[in-house]
């Protein structure tokens, strides 16, 4: 190829992917945050988005027409080793595998319908069933001073495990080894630890062991130490938690209230130089029914190296009784290099805290501007 063509040719994969990953993305996060009317639906439209990407990522030809390329200048030639390195960690040649592959997505996407579908909470002594998020269920078993409220809250938690084995788990897990030994390796994880880290499944875990057994004696340790302090009954995984950190917790959550999150998250990146022009947040930060339970960061916007307005979404999971420590995830967003000048809030946010980040971000920003649901 000319370079003129080489030019033309990686622009086009640049702003191809670029449109895949966006739309995937906006797509993953309206079905993981509940926010539409019908939850299957949902999970078919990021389903069939995210089939779109892996499809593009999978295709074999295009490792074929990059290496043919001659880069013109180091520019080029790092752009080129980068597209070289993300379509060999994907790419699938064999028909059976991009088969196996297809499936399983539609596999995994009923599989957390499902989860959604799960009636999540716990047996409380004296109220009966109480409905609670996995994140209600895990601050009770790290907190609450009543041992039997943490074990039924340990029982709720393990419902998970039931509800998916009964809905096909192990049958993912076993397509997953199949397309893993379809693609030549040991299993799914093995061809994943050697696609993705460059080592196999094997190497990974003589590190792995390594750390375990070094770690060991004081793990071993702890554990004896809290039975010496409580008695025998200490190491259940509903009392270990409570006992040997939950005062602690509670004694530092009014130095971490929530109120202040935003405030301190903003002036400590603010201090390290990162900057709030131009891009967007998306915050999505309290408990409720139908969304996904775990706290994550997405970039729906892709990440370039030359100046270009960003966005970020962040979910978090904030729950009665928790301090501000629960928003940790708005720090992860800024340590990868997204930042914020316009704000969103999403609508089911309680009236307080959305005043209180639009106070928080005004004054570590003057000229920001608010876009606030």
């Amino acid at each position: 190829m000319t370079n003129a063509a080489t030019e033309s040719y990686l622009a086009a994969l640049d702003e191809r992917y670029a449109a895949l990953h966006t739309a995937k993305e906006d797509a993953f996060w309206a079905a993981k945050m509940g926010l539409g009317a019908d939850p299957q639906q949902a999970q078919n439209e990021l389903d069939a988005r995210d089939l779109a990407l892996q499809q593009f990522l999978q295709a074999s030809d295009q490792l074929t027409r990059l290496r043919a390329l001659q880069a013109e200048d180091d520019e080029q030639r790092l752009r080129i080793e980068g597209w070289l390195r993300t379509f060999g960690a994907h790419t699938i040649d064999s028909p059976r595998g991009a088969t196996l592959a297809e499936q399983l997505a539609a596999d995994e996407g009923r599989l957390q319908v499902a989860r959604g579908e799960l009636k999540l909470g716990y047996e409380d002594p004296v109220r009966g069933f109480v409905s609670a998020s996995s994140i209600t269920l895990s601050h009770l078993v790290q907190n609450d001073p009543d041992e039997a409220r943490r074990r039924a809250a340990f029982d709720g938690l393990r419902s998970i495990e039931s509800h998916l084995l009964n809905h096909g788990y192990l049958q993912v897990v076993a397509k997953r080894n199949e397309l893993g030994q379809t693609l030549g390796a040991e299993d799914y994880y093995d061809w994943k630890a050697k696609r993705i880290e460059g080592m196999s499944k094997q190497e990974l875990f003589v590190l792995l062991d390594e750390l375990e057994e070094r770690t060991r004696p004081a793990a071993r340790a702890f554990v004896e130490d809290a039975q010496r302090k409580h008695g025998a009954e200490a190491s259940k995984p509903w009392n270990l938690g409570q006992l040997t950190s939950g005062e602690v917790t509670r004694d530092l959550d009014p130095y971490f209230s929530f109120r202040s999150a935003v405030d301190r998250w903003g002036r400590s990146f603010a201090g390290l130089g990162i900057r709030y022009a131009g891009a967007e947040l998306v915050l999505d930060l309290l408990d409720r029914p139908g969304k996904y339970e775990n706290g994550f960061m997405h970039g729906p916007v892709v990440a370039r190296r030359a100046p270009h307005p960003g966005a970020c979404s962040i979910h978090g999971q904030r729950v009665a009784g928790c301090g501000g420590r629960r928003a940790a995830s708005l720090a992860h967003a800024v340590s990868r290099g997204w930042a914020c000048g316009a704000l969103r809030q999403h609508r089911h946010a309680e009236p307080l805290l959305r005043a209180g980040i639009r106070a928080h971000i005004h004054g570590l920003r003057r000229n920001s501007k608010h876009v606030l649901g």
